[in-house]
């Protein structure tokens, strides 16, 4: 994801936007819908929105965006592949590579190095009960976003820290109850 240059009469960077909720609910707050609504208007369509490739939250904002005419400017960021895209959205995937025969799996950055690194793997389907996958993909997108809207509960811990690893990046974070 690179950055447009500076230079006169170029277009300007969309602002990109990171959405993220809790796993175990299907529910966008009608606040958040609003702002989302506020801001595509107020940037003139000039935003990008960021989402994890999960179900249920993850799932419900992707039809949203679609609904809101934004399916070409939302990326659904995913690991080895995007697991959830109904809606044919602009997709960023890392590549997870698995070595069986040195029992090690590692999902590799933009640049090439490794992001997270599982040894004396027995099986390659344990790295996704772990949550360093997850922390992995949300940490990419926090990267990426220049600000965030979140719906939280505010008891889900995953929630909590990526509140924590955003304020921590000095980006903005819209908290809306659910």
């Amino acid at each position: 994801m690179e950055n447009t240059n500076n230079n006169a009469g170029a277009a300007a960077r969309p602002l990109r936007v990171a959405i993220f909720g809790q796993g175990n609910t299907s529910v966008v707050p009608a606040d958040m819908l609003n702002t989302m609504r506020a801001w595509i208007q107020q940037t003139n369509g000039n935003i990008e929105f960021l989402v994890p490739d999960g179900l249920r939250f993850d799932a419900s904002v992707h039809h949203l965006l679609s609904g809101l005419g934004m399916r070409d400017k939302t990326i659904i960021f995913g690991i080895d592949r995007v697991r959830t895209n109904k809606f044919n959205m602009r997709e960023k995937v890392y590549k997870l590579e698995y070595i069986p025969d040195e029992q090690r799996a590692y999902i590799l950055k933009d640049d090439g190095t490794v992001g997270v690194e599982w040894k004396d793997l027995e099986d390659v389907r344990s790295i996704f009960d772990d949550r360093k996958y997850y922390t992995f993909k949300d940490s990419q997108i926090c990267y990426f976003a220049d600000a965030a809207l979140i719906a939280w509960d505010g008891n889900n811990k995953t929630v909590s820290n990526l509140i924590t690893m955003l304020k921590v990046q000095n980006k903005p974070v819209y908290i809306f109850n659910i």
